[in-house]
């Protein structure tokens, strides 16, 4: 229960407490978004080099 008379420490609250349930996650999240940019940028090149 999040106490609701103060708005913004709610807001607070909320929030820190999705992060520390997404935190975990984040080494994975970061690797797969780097390995779908460097497969972005090599289309994207192929693409340029293409006449």
């Amino acid at each position: 229960m999040v106490p609701a008379d103060k708005k913004w420490y709610r807001d607070y609250l909320v929030v820190r407490t999705i992060v520390e349930a997404l935190e975990p996650y984040e080494k994975g999240w970061l690797e797969e978004l780097e390995k779908v940019g460097a497969e972005a940028k090599a289309d994207l090149a192929a693409f340029r080099a293409s006449p």
